[in-house]
């Protein structure tokens, strides 16, 4: 997936993180949006920013 054209890959490595990391988080944001995040836990706002 390509998203604000960054790849996985290049989104880690502009936050410094692994790509898993990167695809959890996008996989967490996509699950919130859709409003079906789990009820027992609150999900945590969270920013994912890039700086070019």
């Amino acid at each position: 997936m390509v998203l604000d054209q960054l790849t996985p890959a290049e989104a880690a490595r502009a936050l410094g993180v692994t790509q898993a990391t990167v695809r959890v988080r996008l996989h967490r944001a996509r699950r919130a949006l859709r409003g079906s995040a789990p009820a027992q836990r609150p999900v945590r706002e969270t920013h994912l920013e890039v700086a070019r």
